[in-house]
């Protein structure tokens, strides 16, 4: 779960261990995000234009322009989630269609660690591929997801299970729990 530690780290290195250098990582990967929602928008839209606009208020919202400029583990979802649309929903006929959803299932799986709630809408956009019987490109996002957290899935072996039996303790004993 310390993957965003090391997110950090990396702006960190680069500004010399200042302590807003953490936040260099978060503000690179939002400003890298901004190209992309175009590209997604206008994948869906068909109108430059309106994709422009709606890139324009991505990029100006201030859910976007808050989440960019402080440290916290899941600000990184929302231009990682960006990527992930992007490359999720490739069309059907593009060449380079089992590359986009193993790379896809490698973002889905960094996302799940900087939260496990992003997990969430990859399960139901799996779900979807199995309903409308996309089983190569499920797969391939399933073997990306799989490598991605190869690390987590150690640390997991390693330790007993530690995170996931402290969720399903959270989960069962809720804000009572933690009072104790």
């Amino acid at each position: 779960r310390s993957f965003y530690l090391y997110t950090a780290l990396a702006g960190m290195l680069v500004s010399g261990f200042s302590p807003l250098g953490a936040v260099l990582p978060n503000t690179f990967f939002y400003l890298l995000s901004i190209p992309v929602f175009y590209f997604l928008a206008n994948r869906y839209f068909k109108n430059k234009n309106l994709a422009l606009v709606s890139a324009a208020l991505y990029a100006l919202s201030p859910v976007t322009i808050t989440h960019a400029r402080f440290f916290w583990n899941p600000n990184l979802l929302i231009p990682l989630s960006v990527f992930f649309w992007y490359l999720a929903t490739t069309p059907p006929q593009s060449r380079h269609l089992s590359l986009s959803f193993f790379l896809a299932g490698l973002l889905a799986a960094i996302m799940f660690n900087f939260h496990y709630f992003s997990l969430i809408p990859v399960f139901i956009y799996g779900l979807y591929l199995l309903a409308v019987k996309r089983s190569d490109e499920f797969s391939y996002l399933l073997l990306g997801f799989f490598l991605g957290s190869l690390p987590l899935l150690v640390f997991e072996l390693k330790n007993h299970f530690y995170l996931t039996n402290a969720f399903f303790y959270n989960l069962n004993h809720g804000i009572r729990g933690l009072a104790h």
